[in-house]
């Protein structure tokens, strides 16, 4: 028999073995074998698999579960009974707010009239944060305004502002009529 032939040693393990003195595949050729005579599963811990002794088991009175965090198991931690669940009869999703669930709570919504999204930042939405995070030409404009010194140098720069804006459209038309025109070849 090849070793081409020969099955991986541990159970559920479908891979053919590298050799036949180990009987390990690929995948499992570092692992160790459980210390118990005739059991193929993986070591968990102190030589043993889980069902072993390689994990103990809920230091809970009664429970043949095996410990996950720390001495308990998952059912008996108390961990995993500071997620609670919403308050909603036949509702099993996480409490967030409140004692309730995102849908059964619904108290953290969007400030913009009319926006059902949940807020997420500062009582905005995703899509309305960002808008507001970027001011507006008029928003900083309007800031300048406000103050009293500042609204004569702001209607000084008006002009000029406008001068460069038509400057633009200048040139867009340029670029257009050099378009229009074509490839200029010269001799």
């Amino acid at each position: 028999m090849t070793s081409s032939n020969l099955q991986c040693c541990f159970n559920a393990c479908a891979n053919a073995a590298l050799d036949a003195v180990t009987r390990k595949c690929h995948f499992h050729r570092n692992r160790s074998k459980c210390a118990v005579t005739d059991c193929w599963n993986q070591v968990y811990a102190r030589g043993r698999c889980v069902g072993h002794g390689g994990r103990k088991p809920c230091a809970f009175a009664g429970c043949q579960a095996k410990a996950r965090c720390g001495l308990f198991c998952t059912r008996h931690s108390t961990k995993s009974q500071v997620k609670q669940t919403c308050e909603v009869l036949g509702c099993g999703r996480s409490a967030h707010a409140k004692g309730m669930c995102l849908r059964h709570g619904r108290t953290r919504v969007c400030r913009v009239d009319g926006c059902e999204t949940l807020a997420r930042k500062g009582g905005h939405c995703w899509s309305h944060g960002k808008q507001l995070q970027q001011p507006t030409v008029d928003a900083a404009l309007s800031d300048f305004a406000d103050d009293d010194d500042d609204a004569d140098l702001v209607d000084a720069l008006m002009p000029l502002w406008a001068a460069e804006s038509a400057k633009a459209s200048l040139d867009t038309s340029i670029l257009d009529l050099l378009i229009q025109l074509g490839p200029v070849v010269s001799v």
